[in-house]
């Protein structure tokens, strides 16, 4: 099992003292791994200075989210970053990484916006081969009419490598190997501007539909 502690020193939620202290609790912050039959505490694995979340756990890696800049990413490790090192989770992106959980190396997947639901738009697959992460970059969060708005990734756990990229859809689940993913997709009605939103089993290798379940006028989960 995996839980996880982040750290927003002007949220009304945060663990640990007042705002003004502006210092998080000693050794909660990160994810958290337990057995899940002797509930024993494994560890807490490190994802930065801001703590951050589970999504997944599946054999040796763990999805997770944390803060990292929107416009760098790659310098989520830099310490002298004012959007890592004051904890703004409002001004900057959520990095979707992969965690080994021996080694802890941290593979990062994508960055999306926080306006996301937290639990959403990530999947793996139950052997822990196949990732998904829908793309969903902070910069562009606004942009409202662009084609590609919830393109979905689909990466290699192993090599990081991209296997994938699924057009118009919003990633929910993968299947044991990795060859199925369950998304929703969203588009116009024919006749008017009226979204509708339809579930679908997809085919990762070659994007075909292998199961719809029909529209719907409202998104459920």
């Amino acid at each position: 099992l995996a839980s996880g502690a982040a750290w927003d020193p002007t949220g009304r939620t945060r663990l640990g003292p007042p705002a003004e202290d502006s210092a998080p609790p000693e050794g909660v912050l990160g994810i958290h791994l337990w057995d899940g039959s002797t509930h024993e505490h494994l560890g807490v694995i490190d994802v930065g200075p801001c703590g951050g979340w589970p999504l997944e756990v599946s054999g040796d890696v763990v999805l997770v989210r944390t803060l990292v800049p929107s416009t760098d990413p790659a310098s989520a490790s830099d310490q002298d970053d004012p959007v890592i090192t004051g904890c703004r989770w409002y001004e900057g992106g959520v990095g979707n990484y992969l965690v080994n959980r021996d080694s802890r190396e941290m593979t990062l997947l994508g960055v999306t916006n926080l306006g996301l639901t937290w639990n959403l738009g990530l999947a793996l697959s139950e052997d822990g081969s196949v990732a998904a992460v829908v793309d969903l970059p902070a910069d562009d969060f606004a942009l409202g009419d662009r084609e590609d708005a919830e393109s979905t990734r689909v990466l290699d756990t192993t090599s990081g490598t991209e296997v994938a990229r699924l057009e118009n859809v919003f990633p929910f689940d993968l299947d044991v190997t990795g060859e199925r993913i369950l998304v929703k997709s969203s588009e116009p009605y024919p006749t008017n501007e009226q979204i509708t939103t339809t579930w679908k089993v997809l085919s990762v290798a070659d994007g075909r539909t292998l199961i719809e379940f029909g529209a719907h006028g409202a998104t459920s989960y």
